[in-house]
């Protein structure tokens, strides 16, 4: 095997591995292996060991999943590229040293674009082919059941979100612009909510195919490819009833494709594109790929 040598300028003393960035020993480079800076100038955070937890195959690379916490006791589901989901037991455990046996539960689908949600007590996941409708996974405190939404005008989603207790769904191929409100969970004229019939009018058409949902505190975000679109209200469409929310363009500049680089943080969403990574509050968007000094690297990369 070939040695790298490393020529160093005379004052340079040698690298100090491990140390934060405003306590170098005098004459030393950085060099960090086992810590990560949480950000430039500061303390550093050590890198945690990585435990393998499932002692079995899930039958192929894990597209999705969700850690659901059920009234009868929290569940870890990981769904399979071989369409089953699995229950994977031993991850309460903060000190894991074993690992222990995921336990399939039953059919899901082959592919998803996006995690589970979780609406009351029920987790929904979606069919990336937009084939079936989405299925829901419950746990009565001794076993996981799989079923799958069955009333009249359910959409073939293929992402999901829920927003004041209704279940959104979009990405329909038979619709794929149409953004679709499930019934309001636990009303008196719908207390299947999700599980029933879907009002046929509860829907509205969005600019593009729709490609993300994320909701925000007080407005739903509908990513698009090249454009994100901002529903505002709480009152959805529906037969008899009027609406509240209005359909609006958030931003023409930048959109995102990949639902799975949507994700919340800290009442925040950040997502993912061609351009860079981006941070939005429903108001402004800031390039965190630009503010960290890497935007043309990642530009480059991507183009």
């Amino acid at each position: 095997m070939a040695k790298v040598i490393t020529m160093l300028p005379a004052n340079i003393r040698g690298f100090a591995r491990d140390f934060a960035i405003d306590q170098l020993p005098p004459g030393y480079v950085w060099n960090l292996v086992d810590y990560i800076p949480n950000r430039h100038q500061s303390g550093c955070t050590i890198r945690g060991a990585w435990t393998l937890l499932s002692s079995n195959s899930l039958g192929g690379p894990i597209w999705g999943g969700y850690h659901a916490p059920y009234a009868k006791g929290a569940k870890l589901l990981v769904c399979g590229s071989a369409g089953n989901l699995w229950d994977q037991s031993g991850w309460q455990n903060p000190d894991v040293t074993t690992q222990s046996p995921a336990t399939a539960v039953g059919s899901m689908f082959t592919s998803g674009k996006q995690n589970g949600v979780m609406l009351r007590d029920r987790v929904y996941f979606a069919d990336a082919t937009g084939i079936q409708a989405p299925k829901y996974v419950t746990y009565n405190g001794t076993s996981l059941a799989i079923s799958q939404l069955a009333g009249a005008n359910v959409p073939k989603a293929t992402v999901l979100a829920v927003y004041k207790d209704r279940l959104l769904a979009g990405g329909d191929p038979a619709n794929p612009s149409a953004l679709y409100f499930s019934p309001l969970e636990g009303s008196i004229a719908h207390p299947q909510g999700p599980l029933g019939d879907w009002d046929v009018k509860s829907m509205i058409t969005t600019s593009r195919a729709i490609t993300g949902i994320m909701p925000m505190a007080a407005a739903v975000l509908i990513f698009h490819d090249g454009m994100i679109e901002k529903i505002r209200g709480a009152k959805p469409p529906e037969t008899n009833t009027d609406t509240d929310m209005a359909l609006d363009t958030f931003t023409a500049q930048l959109g995102c494709i990949d639902t799975a680089s949507i994700v919340p943080w800290e009442e925040n969403v950040i997502f993912a594109n061609m351009k860079g990574v981006h941070l939005t509050d429903g108001s402004t968007i800031r390039s965190l790929t630009d503010q960290g000094g890497i935007g043309d690297a990642w530009r480059r990369s991507t183009y």
